[in-house]
């Protein structure tokens, strides 16, 4: 009898009874930050997933170190997670974390299913990009290499883009031209405009007063009085109320210019 030719069918059939069945499982699964279909949770112990590191409000495009984490469960230090986001990008911290190559979805690597924490990086999306959606869901393993017996649950969580608060813009050097205007002088004004997040003027109110009597909004448009709307000896003055189209600054106010009499004058005499 061949004895060799029976030792090797033996020992194949022992290799392969001791190759973990579990090994892709232990690899982690990506994009199942909802839960996990594949092990059963029977048993009143469940198990409870964390999610720290992350901001109160993000930052665009900053970076945070993320830390996974799983308690309660079932004994032991076997585990694994598997985490989405909806926005911004995820990257190694360690070996013990799979990332797939979009950036967002994160799961436990062969290493790291022996543990029950982990850590990544996390960068935040681009300003503009709103809330972001983290999913996540973690489990205890008893490591018996069976899908019975383990226990997991599940967290989301969402993290709003921190959107600086709008400051008001400001008003000065307001000048109003001609300061010696005669009866036959239009006013001009001029002011200089600023705002501190860059916006652009829009809806800043111009109050035109002649003898200290505001004049109804909407009778002089614009910049610009003109002389048909003058007589000798008025006062004129604006207030300015800056805006950007959110918020108005303080009111500052013009010069004040009195109506001066406009000289006669004559032709030249013929004989």
């Amino acid at each position: 009898m061949n004895y060799s030719k029976m030792v090797y069918p033996v020992l194949l059939i022992l290799l392969i009874s001791v190759i973990p069945l579990t090994e892709g499982k232990e690899n982690g699964k990506l994009n199942s930050g909802t839960g996990c279909g594949c092990h059963s949770q029977s048993g009143s112990n469940v198990a409870t997933p964390s999610l720290s590191g992350t901001p109160a409000k993000y930052t665009p495009g900053q970076s945070y170190q993320l830390t996974i984490s799983v308690t309660g469960g079932v004994s032991g230090s076997g585990g694994g997670f598997s985490l989405d986001i909806d926005k911004g990008s995820m990257g190694y911290l360690g070996f013990a974390v799979n990332i797939n190559s979009a950036g967002d979805s994160a799961t436990h690597s062969i290493t790291g299913s022996s543990s029950r924490t982990w850590g990544l990086d996390w960068t935040a999306p681009n300003s503009g990009s709103g809330t972001v959606t983290f999913q996540l869901a973690a489990m205890t393993s008893n490591g018996d290499g069976s899908d019975s017996g383990d226990r997991w649950g599940t967290l989301t969580l969402q993290v709003p883009e921190d959107i600086p608060a709008n400051q008001p813009p400001s008003a000065s050097n307001a000048i109003l031209n001609p300061t010696d205007a005669k009866t036959a002088d239009s006013l001009t004004l001029s002011y200089s405009y600023s705002d501190p997040d860059g916006d652009p003027e829009s809806g800043t109110v111009i109050t035109w007063y002649k003898d200290s009597i505001a004049q109804p909004q909407g009778t002089i448009p614009g910049k610009v009085v003109s002389s048909s709307l003058t007589a000798k000896n008025e006062q004129w003055y604006a207030e300015i109320t800056p805006s950007d189209g959110q918020d108005s600054g303080q009111t500052i106010t013009s010069n004040t210019v009195t109506i001066q009499n406009t000289p006669p004058t004559v032709s030249t005499p013929a004989i």
